[in-house]
């Protein structure tokens, strides 16, 4: 018997796009398709270019309507690194900027909407 899984709501998927030098992603739902994301990853390194870099995260529909945002804090100044966790019931565990989270060697949480 095969030992398959089943996923009663669709195929489980996972998406990565580590293409390099690009930091304005996306990640665009097929035509008559509904994704139900469970969680988001990021991992953002900023160059060694000089400047501030701001990180926006948006969920939009099928009407490009901004339905939810995630503005961090803080910027990133170069060479600079984050990791961004948006899962369910996310939470900051004490860190209310970006800044924190980078100097405190700790990634930085932040909730997933449930829909």
């Amino acid at each position: 018997m095969p030992t398959e899984a089943v996923y009663p709501a669709g195929e489980l998927t996972d998406l990565i796009d580590e293409t390099l030098n690009d930091s304005d992603k996306t990640i665009t739902v097929t035509i008559n398709k509904k994704w139900k994301i469970l969680w988001i990853h990021i991992e953002y390194t900023a160059t060694a270019t000089v400047g501030n870099r701001a990180i926006r995260i948006e969920l939009r529909d099928s009407a490009d309507d901004i339905i939810y945002e995630i503005r961090l804090d803080d910027v990133l100044t170069a060479s600079e690194t984050v990791i961004i966790e948006i899962l369910p019931q996310g939470v900051l565990q004490g860190r209310t900027s970006v800044a924190g989270a980078i100097a405190n060697g700790q990634n930085f949480y932040a909730p997933l909407p449930a829909y």
